[in-house]
């Protein structure tokens, strides 16, 4: 019998306090789907070890080494996916659905929506920012032509999604942070074949050069390019506003439009935010979420070792 649910993302031993986090939030705060199966992917020679693991393996987490490919640290967030097309590859036949998350992800209600309702193979958010997100009614940028070319997309498939955070109109642009996919259309593996296919082509040069962001998002442009090619627009569900909300944006919303308690949401993104001076003040203090992970990072922490933001 298939699990209904299993949730996966990539770390390594630099970003264990990360992936502790992220599964602690879910066995103590996700209510009737906290003890839902957790895969780690970790590439060879870079496996997390010592007290965290111990930790993890208590929590019932399973472990899943894939191979350590160089472009996993020499191109940015190539380790999406990679570790994404492994996970999905182990999970056909395994799971109802499969969520993709990012390590720096936090969970804290339950996830009801990762359960996709049926006729739905892809549950997705828009990206936080448009940035380079085509803008909608311009038609599509040099870069976006190139896309839909490449992939073969008639113009019939787009759509307009909102940015997140800015509320900008766009073509879609989907977030590479959190995905949810049905294992057997094999879309987590298409994401894998398109971007070796075309992460290194050099038609992306001239962009890189006008912009340095491109080479940053490529993947998440790629993955876009990817979804828009294999899912029909009917199998897409957005998810609700409290997934993946971008926590270390949260100073970025209009005024009212933030949410003042992170148990307000259901998901969220950390990423770089406590790196950042004074970040607590854009939160209320007496913060539920916050607290609990305050004592979790007393106890485990820092929450950041060394320069992962590329992986």
């Amino acid at each position: 019998m298939k699990h209904p649910l299993v949730l996966t993302f990539f770390a390594t031993h630099t970003t264990r306090v990360q992936a502790l986090v992220m599964v602690k939030s879910l066995r103590t705060l996700g209510g009737s789907l906290a003890n839902t199966p957790i895969w780690m992917m970790m590439p060879a020679g870079q496996e997390i070890s010592g007290l965290i693991s111990d930790e993890l393996r208590k929590l019932k987490v399973v472990f899943h080494t894939i191979p350590a490919d160089p472009i996993i640290f020499e191109f940015p967030y190539a380790s999406k996916p990679l570790a994404a097309a492994a996970a999905e590859a182990l999970a056909e036949g395994v799971t109802e659905n499969l969520v993709w998350i990012d390590r720096d992800g936090l969970i804290t209600a339950q996830p009801n929506a990762f359960l996709l309702p049926e006729g739905k193979t892809l549950g997705y958010r828009p990206t936080d920012l448009r940035n380079i997100g085509a803008p909608w009614g311009a038609g599509l940028t040099p870069l976006w032509q190139e896309i839909y070319t490449r992939f073969e997309i008639p113009t019939e498939k787009t759509f307009k999604m909102n940015s997140v955070v800015d509320h900008a109109s766009m073509h879609p642009y989907f977030n590479a942070g959190l995905l949810v996919v049905r294992p057997e259309h094999g879309l987590l593996r298409q994401w894998k074949t398109e971007f070796l296919k075309y992460y290194n082509n050099p038609i992306w040069k001239p962009y890189i050069q006008q912009n340095p962001v491109h080479h940053w998002l490529l993947h998440q442009v790629l993955l876009t390019g990817t979804l828009l090619k294999h899912v029909s627009n009917e199998a897409m569900l957005c998810l609700p506003e409290g997934y993946n909300y971008p926590i270390n944006l949260h100073h970025q919303f209009q005024p009212g439009e933030n949410v003042k308690t992170l148990d307000q949401i259901t998901t969220g993104r950390i990423d770089q935010l406590l790196r950042e001076a004074h970040w607590r003040i854009a939160f209320e203090p007496n913060d539920p979420i916050l607290s609990w992970l305050d004592a979790l990072l007393e106890e485990f922490g820092p929450y950041y070792e060394g320069d992962w933001t590329a992986c």
